[in-house]
């Protein structure tokens, strides 16, 4: 099997050819920032030689960084023309777009980063800009020159140094008068000082930028070490102190100062979520630092830097990001791609949107994190949700590289990522690992001298890299799996049975090598691809057809229309509930009792298999919300859903005392957004049936305490949730569908939701993310199960993922 790991380096710019949302940007902060402002200073603090800005259209120009810094991004997302010039070069009226202030090496406190030379603290950085002002009075006149000021945006990224040069530093004795508490609260209360004077200076619009992970930099891990850990965690814990107090400072300015808007990036949370792909944890620099690492932490003057596969590389130098990193983190300042990325809005609302005063807040009552995406998205006109349930190609059990080259690059080329679509130009193979590079349209200020673009400049980035060294043709991760579900994961086992819910008939497994077998989708199954990812060389047999031997490998006992409740699917016809299934797994056991010899044997070799349980989906489809049934008019949805989980609990304490140790819990996923329920429903201007997704939620919620109870009191067992609502619905680093609710076949119009038996698919499968009315294509399969078996991000499953529950 491959591993697939994504990395996206993207500028989802918007406006760079129109008027900019703002008339003037003005920048306050470090070294993540300064273009230029140290050049002149008696500092070891510069960035104005190479190989800094190997990359950046004016070559050095004192940008920590190779190419554009975060501002910079910021600043060709909000539409202006030229980059904001340094306080050190502004001339004329070039001021009235605004100026940057920022100093490398400076902090909160005025002796921050004082060992290394001069630098231009924030207080500094504040007179500096109150000369600004007072420039552009006498240019445009007091009144018209406030009137200017309220409408700027302004950012302040400040506190890196005051703790890697000054509270961590052997050069201060911070860390010997304060606690991390004590510091962050002494922080906290300067910088709420400086804040409120810029205010009183007249912006109104003010992005306050966290501390990113400080302890995961290269040069704290060399310098700290980490003690067996990822990063230096007790660097972390205390930049996360001061962050969280800043949260609390961000809703005090506007609570005290009415006509202000003060908003909080998260640059922690964007740093570290996600960072698959873009190795974020021991990410070497990429350029030579050498003797630099025990001081500065920056480039050896004309030193070499890394030159093939640049894009892979987080940090430049030791401390500072690469421009890669800058895009995505500038991308998301501007325009959040979570709700955890800004607050209480992003930096384009705050730009764009008139305000009475007052901050539009998401509700901090909603429960799930998808929850939260959603409202966000419904307040603030995001469209999180423009590449809904979508897919890659099929990659997995390819026979050959080759192969597996051409087939990627041609039907990844015009997929959909964040929205923009790329065209595949190479694709090269290095140490075992395929890269693939590609092109988007990208708006870049530099791409003339004069900085003006009268067409989007084409970035080749880093796109994907697939690692061919992993376990398929190996030995699988566990010994056996067992698989529990409904038709998602049903690989025949209802193919004999009395029942409309059955796949064993063209079109159903077009795509799938041995035809039409009873799973309910154009080719592989959820569990298919499973068994793939934990190394299989053989797909997981049905109950219905497992014979011998074969067993101690696992069985999938998967029906489809079954339920966790017994009546479920009981109008289709016959089906395998979950407490079936759990009997049918009984029977299994004995089976390989009988082969093995002895109970200590069996307990031991079930003890490491995978189980994975995945229900419900029909006792809301086909038992709720079916007419057939009484119980939507017995219990209400948050009734309903305790009685599902308190049965659900039942069963897999059942399966606990079969022996199961390694179990993952899939949650329900979308089903209020398949063409069949809204084709039922209708949506009402929705996206999808609220009403139907709602209820589903109130099981979902109820899942992750579950996890944490069984972990607690089921001896020498691990329990894992996998949020399958979460991940159909979040941005997916790769995706394609062009056809989201659609169905790829003729579906009948009757109770079952399913194909026309003998109709004709679909010829474009790849670019649908349904099969038929409820069940997903191959290729939605691969992309959401690439995720439950490695969380792209931490909200995919919890405590962890199938990989490393099997790795357990």
């Amino acid at each position: 099997m491959w591993h697939l790991v994504l990395v996206i380096t993207l500028s989802l710019s918007s406006r760079v050819y129109g008027k900019p949302e703002v008339p003037c940007y003005f920048i306050f902060g470090d070294s993540l920032y300064d273009n230029g402002n140290n050049n002149d200073l008696n500092t070891l603090a510069k960035a104005n030689y190479p190989p800094y800005g190997v990359d950046f259209c004016g070559g050095p120009t004192g940008r920590f960084t190779n190419g554009r810094t975060i501002t910079d991004i910021i600043a060709e997302h909000l539409g202006f023309d030229k980059y904001i010039p340094s306080f050190a070069s502004a001339r004329g009226e070039e001021i009235l777009e605004g100026v940057n202030y920022a100093s490398g090496s400076a902090g909160i406190r005025d002796e921050t980063g004082l060992h290394l030379g001069v630098r231009i603290s924030l207080n500094n950085q504040l007179k500096n800009h109150q000369s600004t002002i007072s420039h552009i009075e006498s240019m445009k006149g007091k009144d018209s020159a406030a009137d200017l000021l309220n409408k700027c945006m302004y950012t302040v990224g400040m506190g890196s140094n005051d703790y890697i040069n000054n509270y961590l530093s052997n050069s201060y004795n911070t860390s010997h008068m304060y606690t991390p508490e004590q510091y962050a609260t002494a922080l906290i209360q300067q910088y709420s000082q400086q804040l409120k004077k810029l205010y009183g200076y007249g912006a109104r619009k003010i992005a306050v930028l966290g501390i990113g992970p400080l302890g995961c930099t290269p040069g704290n891990v060399a310098l700290h070490g980490t003690n067996g850990s990822l990063c230096v965690d007790f660097i972390n814990d205390a930049v996360e102190l001061f962050n969280s107090k800043l949260i609390s400072l961000v809703d005090e300015l506007n609570k005290d100062l009415h006509d202000a808007k003060f908003i909080f990036v998260n640059i922690y949370g964007i740093a570290l979520i996600p960072t698959k792909g873009m190795k974020l944890v021991n990410s070497p620099p990429c350029c030579e630092v050498g003797a630099n690492m025990n001081t500065t932490f920056q480039c050896v003057r004309d030193g070499k830097s890394c030159k093939l596969f640049k894009f892979l590389h987080l940090f430049w130098d030791a401390i500072h990001p690469s421009e890669t990193s800058n895009i995505v983190t500038g991308a998301r300042s501007y325009h959040a791609l979570f709700p955890s990325d800004t607050y209480p809005i992003d930096i384009h609302h705050l730009g764009t949107s008139k305000f009475d005063g007052r901050l539009p807040l998401v509700s901090s009552s909603l429960s799930t994190p998808i929850e939260n995406t959603l409202a966000f998205s419904k307040s603030f006109g995001l469209n999180t949700l423009s590449c809904i349930l979508s897919r890659p190609t099929p990659m997995t059990l390819s026979d050959s590289k080759t192969l597996a080259m051409s087939s990627l690059t041609r039907s990844l080329s015009g997929t959909c990522v964040f929205g923009i679509i790329p065209v595949f130009r190479s694709v090269v193979t290095h140490n075992e690992v395929l890269v693939f590079t590609t092109e988007f349209s990208h708006k870049n200020i530099c791409t003339s001298s004069s900085f003006k673009t009268s067409i989007g400049a084409k970035t080749s980035m880093l796109l994907m890299i697939l690692s061919l060294s992993s376990g398929v043709y190996g030995k699988p991760e566990v010994p056996c799996y067992f698989i529990f579900g409904d038709s998602l994961y049903d690989n025949g086992n209802n193919n004999d049975l009395d029942t409309l819910a059955k796949a064993n008939y063209p079109p159903y497994g077009v795509d799938f090598r041995g035809g039409p077998t009873g799973r309910f989708t154009n080719g592989r199954t959820t569990a298919d691809i499973i068994a793939e990812h934990l190394g299989f060389d053989k797909y997981i047999p049905s109950f219905a057809s497992a014979r011998g031997e074969e067993i101690l490998e696992g069985v999938n006992y998967a029906s489809g229309s079954a339920g966790i409740r017994d009546e479920t699917g009981l109008h289709l016809g016959a089906r395998m509930s979950l407490n079936k299934q759990l009997k049918n797994h009984g029977i299994t056991v004995s089976r390989i009792r009988s082969i093995l010899g002895d109970n200590k044997s069996t307990a031991n070799l079930l003890s490491k298999c995978i189980y994975t349980v995945g229900m419900g989906n029909n006792d809301y489809i086909n038992n709720y919300f079916s007419q057939y049934y009484p119980t939507r008019s017995m219990y209400t949805p948050e009734q309903y859903s305790i009685l599902l989980f308190q049965e659900f609990s039942h069963q897999l304490k059942i399966l606990y005392n079969l022996g199961a140790r390694k179990v993952a819990v899939f949650g329900i996923g979308v089903i209020g957004c398949t063409p069949g329920v809204i084709a039922m429903y209708g949506t009402n201007g929705s996206l999808c049936v609220d009403f139907v997704n709602n209820a589903v939620q109130l099981f979902n919620a109820q899942l992750i305490a579950l996890v944490e109870d069984f972990n607690k009191n089921m001896l020498n067992s691990t329990f894992i949730f996998v949020d399958s609502y979460q991940i159909a619905l979040t941005p997916t680093l790769l995706t394609g569908a062009q056809v989201t609710i659609a169905t790829c076949c003729d579906v009948m119009t009757t109770i079952s939701f399913q194909c026309i038996p003998l109709g004709i698919p679909c010829k474009n499968r790849d670019d649908y993310t349904f099969w038929d009315a409820v069940h997903p294509t191959e290729a939605s399969n691969l992309i959401s199960i690439g995720r439950y078996y490695s969380a792209a991000f931490p909200s995919d499953s919890y405590p962890f993922d199938i990989h490393h529950l099997a790795l357990l």
